[in-house]
């Protein structure tokens, strides 16, 4: 313990008086939010001419229609007075576009029930917005069944479907937090476990290259070297993720423009618990399988290849996140999520989304500890000298070999 506590501070001082880290962690947050005050003062100083720019001075123009075979027969009481105003032919309509008196003239034919189509005439044309015309659709609609509007309004929306699931602790589906706190938390926590992971394998390719390790580990046994190494580099890794949540809460707060769904809401201290867990766990992981490369690897040039290999089943949690989201019950979600080395992101995920089995979670958390510990003291093995002074090129094949053979 003593040995794993030394290498733990020595990491965490390390990196913490690195120029480099310290910008990443703390100059891009301090830069963000310096950028952000500004922009806020700008905007509040110039916001009244921004508003004189982008506001008309003047109320909308009514609209006016042609229906020369009378098929709007009424006006619907929903309609805004003189909104829609009716003109006995299109040289009249046309004549009061012109002089401004409205903005759209529609021109309903005769055939609309046969041929759908409806002619909307304006001034002008603005391709990058779309046109509009709700009343008179609206308007058109309640007069094709008899002007009921209460019916066209059920024709609009036939059904209000009421979801009741037999599940216990169903997710609300209407509830936009449903999608966006698991997808929110599965993409931190993969950002959580391939930076930490990363950092460990530039720490490591680092002192390889300039023999520290090698003198290290005639003092330090290969174990306690590792694990003090994954522990600091993690908690590196951690204070730096805290420090972006932390600049952007308060950003949001500062802003003004904290979601009016999101007022009043906090994570269930269960799920910050298995958050945390599986954090940890899919660190201690990947941790392990990057610490393997960075032992092995001749230089971090080599090292890119086997690295995407190695962070490819996240990648395809990230990719089927969205099946998994639509779908949290399904065998392929629940196969994925306890795969040891899909299970860090997607089992976060579907507990998030809620309604799960609690022996699911603990099954993942129980294979993915059995993997992670079998990963490092595997990878303790390699830290030997024949492994560490090889100049072998580094294939996938000889990793695995490597790795679970130790030789």
């Amino acid at each position: 313990m003593k040995h794993i506590w030394q290498v733990l501070r020595y990491e965490l001082v390390y990196i913490f008086t690195r120029r480099s880290f310290l910008f990443v962690t703390f100059g891009i947050p301090l830069v963000g939010f310096l950028l952000f005050t500004a922009f806020t003062q700008v905007s509040e100083s110039s916001g009244e001419t921004l508003n004189l720019l982008v506001t008309s001075p003047t109320s909308p123009l009514p609209e006016g229609f042609v229906d020369p075979a009378n098929l709007v027969s009424v006006l619907p009481a929903s309609v805004p007075e003189g909104q829609l105003l009716r003109y006995p032919d299109e040289a009249s309509a046309r004549q009061a576009l012109h002089a401004g008196e409205i903005a759209t003239v529609y021109l309903v034919p005769p055939d609309l029930i046969e041929g759908g189509r409806l002619t909307a005439i304006s001034p002008e044309v603005n391709p990058a917005s779309s046109f509009g015309g709700g009343w008179m659709q609206w308007t058109l609609e309640v007069n094709l069944v008899g002007g009921d509007e209460d019916l066209a309004a059920r024709l609009n929306q036939p059904l209000a479907v009421e979801r009741i699931s037999l599940t216990p602790d169903a997710p609300d589906t209407e509830d936009p937090l449903t999608f966006w706190i698991p997808y929110g938390l599965t993409v931190l926590l993969y950002l959580f476990i391939v930076t930490s992971a990363s950092l460990l394998l530039g720490s490591l390719g680092r002192e390889k290259s300039n023999r520290t390790l090698e003198v290290l580990l005639l003092s330090i046994p290969p174990r306690q070297l590792l694990i003090g190494k994954m522990a600091g580099l993690g908690l590196a890794s951690l204070a730096q993720t805290g420090m972006y949540l932390t600049i952007s809460s308060v950003l949001l707060r500062l802003s003004g423009r904290t979601s009016p769904v999101m007022a009043g809401f906090e994570l269930p201290l269960g799920l910050v618990g298995w958050t945390v867990m599986f954090f940890v766990l899919g660190y201690l992981l990947y941790g392990g399988l990057m610490a393997a490369v960075g032992a092995l690897v001749p230089n971090l040039r080599d090292a890119s290849s086997l690295t995407f290999v190695i962070l490819s089943p996240l990648i395809l949690g990230l990719v089927l996140l969205s099946l998994v989201l639509d779908k949290p019950m399904s065998g392929l979600a629940v196969s994925l999520s306890l795969f040891p080395f899909t299970a860090p992101i997607l089992m976060v995920t579907r507990l998030a989304i809620g309604g799960i089995p609690l022996w699911q979670p603990v099954v993942a958390a129980i294979g993915m500890l059995i993997t992670g510990v079998l990963v490092v003291l595997a990878t303790a093995r390699l830290f030997r000298a024949q492994h560490l002074l090889t100049g072998q090129p580094l294939t996938l094949a000889r990793f695995a070999r490597t790795l679970l053979t130790g030789g």
